[in-house]
């Protein structure tokens, strides 16, 4: 089964990565709040330290970056499928 670009799941690739985004930041300041001890939850999420914030920022662009480079992949070859299609037929 192959994706098309006007699917609902490829036009919210970049909502799904916004997504995992967000929820990475939620679960890794409950992980510094509760299993190492770091401080409260809510300092966690809203004030983290610098090197903190720093890996966050890092992983977070790359979950966007790889959500940008799944949509237009998938844009990509699903034009080159459309292209295709006539000489195939």
């Amino acid at each position: 089964m192959a994706l098309r670009s006007d699917s609902l799941l490829v036009k919210g690739m970049g909502w799904v990565a916004v997504g995992l985004a967000a929820l990475y930041w939620v679960v890794e300041s409950v992980m510094d709040s509760y299993l190492y001890g770091l401080g409260s939850l809510t300092s966690r999420l809203l004030s983290p330290d610098i090197n903190e914030t720093m890996m966050r920022l890092l992983s977070i662009s790359l979950l966007l970056g790889f959500g940008y480079y799944a949509r237009t992949t998938i844009d990509r070859l699903s034009r080159t499928e459309t292209m295709a299609r006539p000489s195939l037929e």
